[in-house]
């Protein structure tokens, strides 16, 4: 059988290659993305005096935005080292810059209506 096999070594030998290629292909998630509670400094319930808003970012990529009027609007989240998208589920897309100030504040700068809210811990 082996000797039946020898003109195929070459392609054989390029098969195995290929398929331990694949298996040594990492899968894992973009470095930049903070989905989970142990990386995401943004996890949790942030409330903003000057809007009377809250945003409620879970671990697990979902969340609560509640407007001044107190209606709740559910969205799913994803943001890295400085931004943050927010998808509502009827097809609005917040774009955001964020960073901390050093009272410990969030900022989230609107990248679509160049506004900045400050929003605070719960």
């Amino acid at each position: 059988m082996i000797q039946r096999l020898y003109p195929y070594k070459h392609l054989l030998m390029s098969l195995m290659f290929v398929i331990v290629a694949l298996c040594a292909t990492s899968c894992d998630e973009d470095d930049d993305n903070y989905y989970d509670s142990y990386s995401s400094p943004l996890i949790g319930e942030w409330y903003s005096p000057e809007t009377d808003t809250y945003f409620d970012f879970d671990g697990d990529g979902d969340g609560v935005y509640e407007d001044a009027y107190g209606d709740e609007y559910d969205f799913t989240w994803s943001a890295g080292s400085g931004w943050l998208n927010v998808y509502f589920y009827d097809g609005t897309v917040w774009n955001f810059s964020w960073s901390f100030a050093p009272n410990g504040c969030l900022q989230l700068y609107n990248t679509g209506t160049g506004y900045t809210t400050v929003y605070w811990r719960q």
